[in-house]
């Protein structure tokens, strides 16, 4: 069993086998709660509670390449902070929808306020969770 499978939408489809509905299969499978990533979509999120879309913010990309990493690395780095999981999946989606507008991998990774401000012109608040 494992706590968060964090998967692109092609990865998802491998582990679950082509399902319908990846998330739902890697939970059946042992995950506690799933995350797969489907680029300029957004990500959609599975828990015990329930299926959950986050959309991503609407931006001309340049190179999409490192965006999921930012997307795992800000939702592991918030989780870790105390956020919840829907709370941190929300700005962490926001900081990929950043990264995609400039070119290359590090260089493109947006800074927190950055992505801070985006997130508040999009009304977003980050929750925390008691520890």
């Amino acid at each position: 069993m494992v706590d968060l499978v964090i998967a692109n939408a092609v990865e998802a489809a491998e582990l679950s086998g082509g399902s319908d509905s990846p998330e739902a299969a890697l939970l059946r499978a042992g995950a506690r709660a799933a995350v797969v990533s489907h680029g300029r979509d957004g990500a959609w999120l599975a828990t015990q509670h329930g299926r959950f879309k986050v959309d991503a913010a609407a931006v001309a990309a340049v190179d999409t390449a490192g965006a999921g990493d930012v997307l795992a690395g800000t939702l592991a780095g918030l989780l870790a902070q105390g956020s919840t999981l829907e709370a941190a999946l929300q700005v962490a989606v926001a900081a990929a929808s950043l990264s995609v507008t400039r070119p290359g991998t590090t260089p493109s990774f947006p800074s927190r306020d950055e992505v801070m401000a985006l997130c508040a012109a999009h009304g977003l608040r980050l929750e925390r969770r008691d520890a």
